[in-house]
């Protein structure tokens, strides 16, 4: 079987034969997150489709993937596909896969390595699916090569193969245009007991119409605060120091990104907190890096404190009186987007006693603005008697969660929780 010459060897002329324009690339996601970067893709200018749970397709050339690593707030992988086909054991793997012209996708001077997952019964090994694979891609290369291989570096590889076998048995190989995965901002070096993946905190706020304006009250290590000043601020996830492994693939010019520069000094529109204060001084140190503490205010404290106190602050960012009618709050400029504890993170009793005081909070307070929020535990959502506009299904580090939506309106009653629309 004739494979897909992908890449080139690396004696050819970069540019001219060295990487062939690709038509496709796969942007993948966490379950739920699709119509959401599907949405992300299609106003960075391209043109794309779903193409199944937790994969979009993009019409894009292998250069312009640079662009879309450095852009994408929600994808966790980028991927170049290179072949799909049905598999019916390990052994079929590898010989299907040594008919594939590996000498020219992996260069001798090339380290690679292999990420494989299955969600095939018959296939379940997902550790001996890349050992075959590796197996064939090494073979093929001593045939080719007069014995000599390239060398496996599972850290920063320069090609990095991407294997899935789903349930069916058909079995998916691409290269992993960023190397590393697309949530990996770098500026979360530390982080809490159950930090929120920075994908899906940038998910909750583009769900949230990126607002002007953001409160988290429970900011944790700062994840949803840091994305939301990135959006605000117009600039993307990933910084100049970021590398993309297609930088080093042959025929790929890497566009020149101009340094970062530093924010001017001026009011913040981004506030945060946490009852625990070795969090905030976290999430403090996490904004420092990314560059947007100038944009964020911080503090710690109780939510039932720390919440009026930062609502007001955010009124008046916008130049909105505390005193008389509202004219931001009509205009619904300022959002509530968090992740508040839930599952095994506090008791139940607790639990139920927070998300009850956080529902009067937001009546009281909030009127006339949104309120997006994460949890696992429609029991919860029910506790804050606040009515439902509407859902989307969203995972968060494997735990099926949902983003609730709630438009906080004037003089409100505690609403009996419809079920609101899904979306």
């Amino acid at each position: 079987m004739q494979r897909k010459v992908i890449l080139k060897k690396k004696s050819s002329p970069a540019g001219k034969s060295g990487m062939p324009g690709t038509s496709r690339l796969v942007a993948t996601c966490a379950g739920g997150m699709e119509p959401i970067l599907l949405r992300e893709v299609q106003s960075l200018g391209f043109s794309c489709q779903l193409q199944g749970a937790g994969a979009v397709d993009i019409d894009a050339s292998l250069q312009e993937a640079h662009l879309l690593c450095r852009s994408l707030r929600t994808a966790s992988r980028l991927l170049l596909p290179l072949d799909r086909f049905h598999v019916r054991s390990y052994d079929d793997l590898y010989r299907q896969m040594s008919s594939c012209p590996w000498e020219t996708i992996v260069p001798l001077e090339a380290t690679f390595a292999i990420t494989a997952s299955t969600r095939s019964e018959v296939l379940g090994d997902h550790r001996f699916l890349a050992m075959r694979l590796k197996d064939a891609i090494v073979d093929r290369q001593r045939r080719e090569n007069q014995g000599r291989r390239s060398s496996v570096d599972r850290k920063t590889p320069d090609v990095p193969v991407v294997l899935f076998v789903d349930a069916q048995g058909y079995a998916s190989v691409s290269l992993d245009a960023a190397g590393s995965p697309l949530h990996e901002r770098g500026y979360r070096r530390e982080a809490g007991d159950a930090p929120l993946r920075e994908t899906v905190a940038a998910a909750m706020l583009l769900e949230a119409g990126s607002p002007r304006v953001m409160v988290d009250p429970f900011c944790g290590s700062g994840t949803i605060a840091i994305e939301s000043a990135l959006l605000s601020a117009g600039l993307p996830p990933h910084g100049p120091s970021r590398h993309f492994a297609l930088e080093g693939w042959p025929g790929v010019d890497p566009p020149r990104i101009p340094p970062g520069s530093s924010l001017s000094p001026g009011r913040p529109s981004i506030f945060a907190a946490d009852l625990d204060s070795s969090l905030v001084e976290i999430a403090r140190r996490n904004a420092r890096r990314a560059g947007m503490e100038p944009r964020i205010s911080f503090r710690s404290g109780d939510v039932r404190q720390t919440l009026p106190e930062m609502i007001l602050q955010a009124r008046e960012s916008l130049g909105d009186s505390p005193r008389g009618r509202s004219r931001i709050n009509e205009k619904g400029e300022i959002a509530l987007v968090t992740n508040p504890p839930y599952g095994e993170r506090l008791n139940p009793a607790d639990l139920g006693v927070l998300y009850s005081d956080l529902g009067k909070i937001l009546r009281q307070h909030l009127q006339g603005c949104s309120a997006w929020i994460l949890c696992s535990e429609p029991k919860l959502i029910r506790r804050t008697g606040l009515n439902i506009l509407g859902r989307r299904p969203l995972y968060n580090g494997g735990i099926a969660c949902e983003l609730y939506h709630f438009e906080i309106r004037r003089g409100s009653p505690p609403g009996r929780n419809a079920p609101g629309r899904r979306a």
